[in-house]
């Protein structure tokens, strides 16, 4: 996951745009919050609301040719995470036109996290995206912070995943023990 996070980083992109809903847009929202901005790493913003202010806000002064879009949805049908796919596709492809880009598909800037089979197969245009992560169906949402829908955002914001993980299996092991403290 560092390396795919860097491999973006390396391409150009600036900022990701998390679009998903409940489980699928929580952990990268902390993600967001607790490590801000790291140097030299991708902003991530969250998209979760279908306002207008909201969809509005989380493109505001970004290049869309510089934002990798992140569709995050479990099921792969889940309808406003969709329609913020559809919006950014158009978007992108767009903004492709207007550089003269003919060719160049707006699935080179999107990224998927779901699960696999039919969850994967219901989200449009997945087979043209740039990469695609398939969580275990036995994730539940809410329970996927430590899965593809919280680390591949904090890839791309630079979070060292090592340190990270080391301290969830820790704090795991202490929750889990006999007399936890």
């Amino acid at each position: 996951l560092e390396a795919s996070g860097a491999a973006i980083r390396d391409a150009g992109f600036t900022t990701a745009i998390v679009a998903g809903m409940g489980g699928s847009s929580l952990a990268p929202d902390v993600i967001a919050t607790a490590f801000g901005d790291l140097e030299d790493w991708l902003s991530v913003r969250v998209l979760d609301s279908t306002d207008p202010g909201a969809v509005r806000a989380a493109w505001e002064g970004l290049d869309p040719l510089a934002t990798l879009f992140i569709v995050g949805s479990k099921s792969g049908t889940t309808t406003e995470t969709l329609a913020f796919q559809a919006d950014a596709w158009q978007r992108l492809h767009d903004a492709l036109r207007a550089r003269g880009a003919r060719t160049e598909s707006p699935g080179g800037f999107m990224v998927a996290v779901t699960d696999p089979g039919k969850s994967l197969h219901a989200i449009p245009h997945q087979d043209a995206m740039r990469g695609v992560f398939l969580n275990p169906e036995s994730v539940g949402g809410r329970y996927s912070a430590l899965s593809y829908v919280g680390l591949v955002p904090a890839s791309l914001a630079g979070v060292d995943l090592d340190p990270l993980m080391a301290a969830s299996v820790s704090m795991h092991a202490r929750c889990t023990a006999a007399d936890p403290t």
